[in-house]
C-alpha cells in the first residue's frame, strides 16, 4: 500500500505494518506449502482470453538449486527459466517468471537480477521495480540443512522505509521457490541481521514463507489470534500490455477449515478501495470442500467460472487452485462445479485434479 508524503501519517503506517507482519508470525499462521510434483501448464495471462487462439506452454519448472549447487556441467549461454520478485505500481510484492542465464549458484544469479539497476531492469514490465538496493552486492550459501544464507553488502541498507517490509518478502519467497530451500538467513556484511537495518523490523533466526505476502488483515480478525489464506487477485501493468496475478496473504479469524475459508474468502474479492480485480464472480456459492490426504476437493457453483466460461474460467479455476494450494498442504486441487468435474472447451479440463503451475506471470517476449 502506498504511504502519503506526511511524515507522521507515514511513520504511523510503517509502524503498523510492521506489527502485522510481527502478529503474523505468533499468530498461528500457515507454514511453507508442499510443492506440487505434477504441475500443469496454462497459457500466458496475456492471452488467455482470446478465443480460438493457441497461446502455447509456459516452460519448465523451476530447477532445484542442488543441480547448480553441485557444479552440474552446463554452457554459460543456457538460459533458465525462474522466478523474480518485482514490486508494481500498486505497491504489490509480484512474482514474475523470466528467463535468465543459467549460472552455477543459482539462487544468488535470481537476487542478482532483482537488484535496482542490474541486469532485470531489461526483463520488467513497464510499472515494476526491483527491490533490492542498486549496487547491493548479494552473495548466497545454501546449506544442506535446506537453508539459505544470504549476505548482502552496505549498499542493501540504502533502500526506502516503505519497502522494508516488500523487500523482506520478495526475498524469502524469490528463494524459498527452490525445492532445496526452506528457511533463510540475512545477513549485512557478514553479520548477522536480528531487526531489518532500515526501519528495524525484527527478524526471527531464520525466515521462512510464514513471512506471508502483501499481508493484509481482515476487518474481523484480531492480530495474534489469526489464521493465513493465500489468495490470487489481479492487476493490470501501467502500459495496459499485461495482466498478472498479485498474491495476497489475508489474516483472517482463527479457523481449523483453512481450506473453505480459503475459498470464501477469494468470492469475497480484494478489499474494498483496492486496485486489485478479483478473479472469481462474488456470487458464486461454495457447496463443500474437503481435504483428502495431499488433495483438496471444492465444490462450487457454476457462477464462479463467471457469465462466458469460454472466456473467464480458466483464468477463475487457476485462481481458485493457486489459492488452495498456497493456502493448504495439498498437491492436488479437484474442482467440481455443481458436484461434478467438468470440461470447458479444449481450454479447461477440470475432469482432472489441478496441480500447481510451471509458472506463475510467465513475461512472453
Amino acid at each position: 500500500m502506498p504511504f502519503v508524503s506526511k511524515h507522521a501519517v507515514r511513520k504511523w503506517g510503517l509502524r503498523v505494518g510492521a506489527l502485522i507482519v510481527f502478529a503474523f508470525f505468533l499468530g498461528g499462521c500457515v507454514g511453507s506449502p508442499k510443492r506440487a510434483s505434477a504441475p500443469i501448464d496454462p497459457p500466458p495471462l496475456d492471452t488467455v482470453a482470446v478465443k480460438g487462439e493457441d497461446t502455447g506452454r509456459m516452460g519448465d519448472a523451476v530447477d532445484d538449486v542442488a543441480r547448480s549447487e553441485s557444479g552440474a556441467a552446463e554452457s554459460k549461454a543456457t538460459m533458465t527459466q525462474k522466478v523474480l520478485y518485482v514490486i508494481d505500481a500498486h505497491g504489490y510484492v509480484v512474482p514474475l517468471t523470466v528467463k535468465i542465464p543459467y549460472a552455477d549458484g543459482i539462487a544468488k544469479q535470481v537476487l542478482s537480477y532483482m537488484v535496482a539497476g542490474g541486469p532485470g531492469e531489461t526483463l520488467i514490465p513497464t510499472g515494476f521495480r526491483l527491490p533490492i538496493p542498486a549496487g547491493t552486492k548479494v552473495d548466497v550459501d545454501v546449506r544442506e540443512d535446506h537453508r539459505a544464507v544470504v549476505d548482502f553488502s552496505k549498499a542493501f541498507a540504502s533502500y526506502d522505509p516503505g519497502d522494508e517490509l516488500k523487500i523482506m518478502q520478495a526475498v524469502i519467497w524469490a528463494l524459498t521457490e527452490f525445492p532445496t530451500i526452506e528457511r533463510v538467513e540475512l545477513r549485512l556484511n557478514g553479520q548477522p541481521l536480528s531487526a531489518m537495518p532500515v526501519q528495524g523490523t525484527p527478524l526471527p533466526a531464520s525466515l521462512t514463507r510464514a513471512i506471508g505476502l502483501n499481508v493484509e488483515l481482515s476487518p474481523e480478525a484480531v492480530p495474534g489470534q489469526t489464521s493465513a489464506v493465500m489468495l490470487y487477485f489481479e492487476a493490470e501493468s501501467a502500459d495496459g500490455t499485461f495482466r498478472y496475478f498479485v498474491p495476497v496473504t489475508r489474516l483472517i479469524p482463527r479457523t481449523a477449515d483453512i481450506a473453505t475459508a480459503a475459498v470464501t474468502e477469494l468470492i469475497k474479492g480484494p478489499h474494498p478501495g483496492s486496485p486489485l480485480v478479483a478473479t472469481v464472480m462474488p456470487n458464486a456459492e461454495v457447496h463443500r470442500v474437503q481435504v483428502e490426504g495431499e488433495r483438496v476437493m471444492a465444490d462450487v457453483s457454476a457462477d464462479l467460472l463467471g457469465p462466458e466460461p469460454k472466456r473467464t474460467a480458466l483464468r477463475a479455476a487457476l485462481a481458485a487452485a493457486l489459492t488452495l494450494l498456497s493456502s493448504t498442504k495439498a498437491q492436488g486441487v479437484q474442482l467440481l462445479i455443481n458436484g461434478k468435474p467438468i470440461k470447458v472447451g479444449e481450454m479447461l479440463d477440470l475432469t482432472q485434479p489441478v496441480s500447481k503451475p510451471k509458472s506463475i506471470n510467465p513475461l512472453v517476449f
